[in-house]
């Protein structure tokens, strides 16, 4: 973990590798360290959830929900890990809450 300062103040802090983190609800994370797999997905994961596409998701754009669908795809393919049923998970949740699918 990092913590973060400006103009020497603390102002937060930032998990290195926060993909090794993922959890559902109280649970502990593996003690192994994330595969790159997972990684790339929660990378692709964080680019893909931006205000921007949240506003598209809302009006259910059908390009943003194919995207939605792919990244549901790449993670489906990951190696067995709680972390990537919970990032799974969480998506899944997304798009039913968006598109009731």
């Amino acid at each position: 973990m990092d913590l973060v300062f400006q103009e020497n103040v603390y102002s937060g802090w930032i998990l290195r590798d926060p993909a090794d983190h993922l959890v559902r609800g109280f649970e502990e994370p593996p003690q192994h360290t994330a595969p790159k797999s997972l990684r790339h997905a929660f990378k692709e994961y964080i680019s893909f959830f931006t205000q921007t596409n949240h506003d598209l998701m809302a009006d259910e754009d059908f390009t943003t929900l194919t995207r939605l669908e792919e990244l549901q795809h790449e993670l489906l393919r990951l190696p067995v890990d709680t972390r990537s049923k919970a990032l799974f998970e969480h998506v899944s949740d997304q798009r039913e809450r968006w598109y009731g699918k």
